[in-house]
C-alpha cells in the first residue's frame, strides 16, 4: 500500500506579490517591511528581530544573521529594492539608540560582552534594527531588552494568510508559520 504524494501549493510571483501587499504595518512598526525581508532574504521569522545595526552593510547589500539554525552565522544578500527602506529604518532606530542612550539606558548584549566590553552597551553599532517602542528592562539586570514585537507580526501573517485560505500549521502552530513558509 503506497502513501498517497503530498503536494504542495507553491504560490506564483502574482500571488506572492498580492500576499506581501496585504501586509499592512501594524502598532507603528514596519510590518511590511519584515515580510518582505523574510521573502527576498529567505530569513526565518524571528531573524528580522534580532537583527543589530551592525549586521547590515547596505553598500555590500548584505545581511549578517547571526546564531541562525544550527548556532553558526550566516550572511544573505539583501534585496536591492529593500535598501531604501532599511535606510529609513535605520534612521528610525538610531533615533530611539540615542533618546536610549542620552536616558543612560544600556542594550541587552549577548552572552558575557557587556562585563568584557562594557561600553558596548551604548554602542550605535549594537542597536537594534527594530527597537521597541517602550523600553522593558530586565528585573535581574536593569539592562534594556528589546522587547520583540513578534506577536504583531503574527498577527499581520495570520490576517492575510487567513485572506489567502491559508490554514494553521501542524500541531496547532499558528497560521503565519504556513505563510512563512511560502514566503
Amino acid at each position: 500500500m503506497q502513501r498517497p504524494a503530498h503536494e504542495r501549493h507553491a504560490p506564483t510571483v502574482d500571488e506572492t506579490k498580492s500576499l506581501l501587499q496585504t501586509i499592512r504595518n501594524e502598532g507603528g512598526y514596519p510590518t511590511n517591511l519584515i515580510a518582505r525581508m523574510l521573502y527576498g532574504c529567505g530569513l526565518r521569522v524571528t531573524e528580522p528581530l534580532n537583527l543589530r545595526v551592525k549586521d547590515i552593510d547596505l553598500h555590500r547589500r548584505t545581511l549578517c544573521i547571526r546564531g541562525a539554525k544550527g548556532g553558526s552565522d550566516r550572511v544573505v544578500s539583501l534585496p536591492v529594492s529593500l535598501v531604501p527602506e532599511i535606510a529609513l529604518q535605520l534612521q528610525s532606530a538610531r533615533t530611539v539608540w540615542q533618546r536610549d542612550k542620552q536616558d543612560g539606558t544600556p542594550l541587552m548584549l549577548p552572552n558575557r560582552l557587556a562585563k568584557k566590553y562594557p561600553e558596548y552597551q551604548f554602542s550605535w553599532a549594537w542597536a537594534w534594527l527594530f527597537p521597541a517602542h517602550q523600553t522593558c528592562r530586565n528585573p535581574y539586570t536593569a539592562i534594556r531588552v528589546n522587547p520583540s514585537f513578534g506577536s504583531v507580526l503574527f498577527m499581520c501573517f495570520r490576517s492575510s494568510a487567513s485572506q489567502f485560505g491559508l490554514r494553521g500549521g501542524v500541531d496547532g502552530a499558528p497560521a503565519g508559520c504556513d505563510l512563512c513558509f511560502l514566503l
